[in-house]
C-alpha cells in the first residue's frame, strides 16, 4: 500500500469553537489543527472499517444513506471504499 499524499485544507470556524477545540489537543499545545486532524482521521476510519468503533460515531453524525456509496474493498478485506462509478457516468462536481 502506497503512503497518502495529503491535501491542505482550510476551515473557518468560530473563534469560540476554536478556544473549545483547543482543550481537546492532548500535547497540551491548544493545536486546533492536531485535534482536527484526529477528528478527521477517527472520522476516515469509520468509513473505510464497518467493525470500527468510529462507524458508529460516523453514522450518529451524518446518518446512514452515506453507507449505500459504499462497497468492499478488494485490496483490504476488512475495509470499504467508495464505489466505483461505471464507464460513462457522470462525475459530480466535488
Amino acid at each position: 500500500m502506497t503512503r497518502p499524499r495529503n491535501v491542505t485544507v482550510r476551515v473557518r470556524l468560530p473563534r469560540k469553537w476554536v478556544r473549545y477545540l483547543k482543550a481537546l489537543d492532548a500535547h497540551d499545545a491548544a493545536d486546533v489543527g492536531r485535534v482536527l486532524e484526529q477528528i478527521a482521521d477517527h472520522a476516515f476510519q469509520g468509513v473505510i472499517r464497518p467493525g470500527a468503533w468510529e462507524r458508529g460515531w460516523v453514522c450518529r453524525v451524518f446518518g446512514e444513506a452515506w453507507l449505500e456509496r459504499m462497497e468492499p474493498d478488494p485490496e483490504v478485506g476488512h475495509h470499504e471504499r467508495p464505489r466505483r462509478r461505471r464507464a460513462g457516468a457522470r462525475r459530480s462536481e466535488d
